[in-house]
């Protein structure tokens, strides 16, 4: 399901993307696991500078980005929409 409302707005991911979300033991918290195919390979730590980038852009209101040891009751008070959190990124290269 979230896959399908991301696609919606940024038509590019049409396709490319799989996931599936869990709520944890918090009134306001949920888990998101999201998978994307890419067209090109990209370095882990790549992707860690452009999402960390992103929380400096535009949409800094919604994105936020920790690498600090966090549980799902850290973020019942956060105001962001997404909270990236680098250590739970899965990095897996599929040839």
């Amino acid at each position: 399901m979230i896959q399908h409302m991301i696609e919606k707005l940024i038509l590019d991911l049409n396709g490319k993307l799989t996931g599936m979300f869990f709520y944890v033991p918090t009134a306001n918290v949920s888990i998101i696991d999201l998978t994307a195919r890419l067209n090109k390979d990209i370095k882990y730590d790549n992707m860690c500078t452009a999402i960390k980038k992103a929380t400096d852009s535009p949409i800094k209101c919604i994105l936020a980005y920790t690498d600090d040891e966090v549980f799902s009751i850290d973020f019942i008070s956060d105001t962001h929409s997404v909270s990236f959190y680098i250590k739970a990124l899965n990095f897996l290269i599929c040839s």
